[in-house]
C-alpha cells in the first residue's frame, strides 16, 4: 500500500509542476499586460503562477491606473506578497473587485485610496496591520469584516466608504483610530468586540443611517464626546453587555447615546 501511494504521488509530482508553469487566465488584459511587462521572467508573454509568486512587491506598476476597468482576482495567485504597499492602488476609480493573496501581512498607507468602484474585499487572516487612510473613499464597498489579527483601525481607515452597509471588528482588535468610519453615510450596523480598549474622536461621524451599534466590551473603551455623531447618538441602538448599562452611561463618549440597551 505504501509503495502504491508512493508511485503515485511520484506520478503526480510532473503535473503539478505543470499546472504551476501554465499561463493564468487574467479576466482583465489590461492588468495582464502590466503583470507581463513586469514579471514576465521567461519571456513567453505570458505570466505563469509560479511568475506571480516569485513577485514580492507591486511597486508603482498599478498606481493612478484608472484605465484599469473590471476585476483583479487574479492577485490572489501573488503569494509571495507580504504587504500591498504604499498607495499600490491608488486612484484605480475603474477597477470593481480585487482579491487578496493569503499572505498578506500589511496594507500599507493609502493602498487602496478612491478605489471607488470595488464593491467587495475579503481580508485575509493572516493580515495584522492597515496603515492610515488604506481604504478611503472605497465609496462603493458594501461590507467589511476586520480579521482580530488587526490590532489597531487607524486614522480614516474607512472614511467615505459612502455606501457601506454593515462592519464587523473580530475579537483581538483593541484600538479604533480617529475618523475610521466617518462618513460612512449608508452604515446601519456596526460590531465592535469585547477586547475594544480605545476609540477615537469623529470615528462615527456623519453615519445617518446608523441604527445598531453592538459592542462586547465589558468595561466601556476611552472614548470623548467628540467620537460619534450627533445623528448616531440620537438615532442609533447602542447594544452592551449585560449589567453594564450604568457603566455606558456614565462613560465619556457612550453617555451621549440616547438609546443604550443589554445585549441578550
Amino acid at each position: 500500500m505504501k509503495k502504491c501511494l508512493f508511485f503515485c504521488f511520484m506520478l503526480a509530482i510532473p503535473t503539478l509542476l505543470l499546472a504551476q508553469s501554465e499561463p493564468i487566465k487574467f479576466a482583465n488584459d489590461r492588468v495582464r499586460k502590466y503583470s507581463v511587462k513586469f514579471w514576465d521572467t521567461n519571456g513567453d508573454g505570458e505570466l505563469s503562477y509560479d511568475e506571480a509568486a516569485a513577485v514580492t512587491t507591486l511597486d508603482t506598476v498599478f498606481r493612478y491606473k484608472s484605465e484599469i476597468h473590471g476585476t483583479f482576482r487574479e492577485l490572489r495567485h501573488f503569494t509571495g506578497l507580504r504587504k500591498i504597499n504604499a498607495l499600490a492602488f491608488s486612484d484605480c476609480h475603474w477597477m470593481t473587485a480585487i482579491e487578496l493573496p493569503p499572505t498578506i501581512d500589511t496594507i500599507c498607507y493609502r493602498a487602496f485610496w478612491s478605489c471607488i468602484r470595488v464593491d467587495t474585499l475579503l481580508l485575509p487572516k493572516t493580515l495584522h496591520v492597515i496603515e492610515p487612510y488604506g481604504f478611503y473613499h472605497c465609496m462603493r464597498l458594501k461590507e467589511i469584516n476586520i480579521p482580530g489579527t488587526v490590532d489597531s483601525i487607524p486614522t480614516a481607515t474607512f472614511m467615505w466608504c459612502e455606501e457601506m452597509k454593515t462592519a464587523t471588528i473580530n475579537e483581538g482588535t483593541r484600538i479604533i483610530g480617529p475618523g475610521a468610519f466617518a462618513h460612512c453615510e449608508s452604515l446601519q450596523y456596526i460590531y465592535l468586540p469585547s477586547t475594544i480598549i480605545s476609540v477615537g474622536d469623529n470615528v462615527l461621524t456623519g453615519s445617518i443611517w446608523l441604527r445598531q451599534v453592538v459592542i462586547r466590551a465589558t468595561v466601556p473603551p476611552a472614548a470623548t464626546d467628540k467620537s460619534f455623531g450627533k445623528d448616531v447618538v440620537s438615532n442609533a441602538v447602542l447594544y452592551v453587555p449585560e449589567g453594564t448599562i450604568k457603566a455606558y452611561r456614565k462613560a465619556p463618549g457612550w453617555r451621549r447615546f440616547k438609546y443604550i440597551s443589554e445585549l441578550f
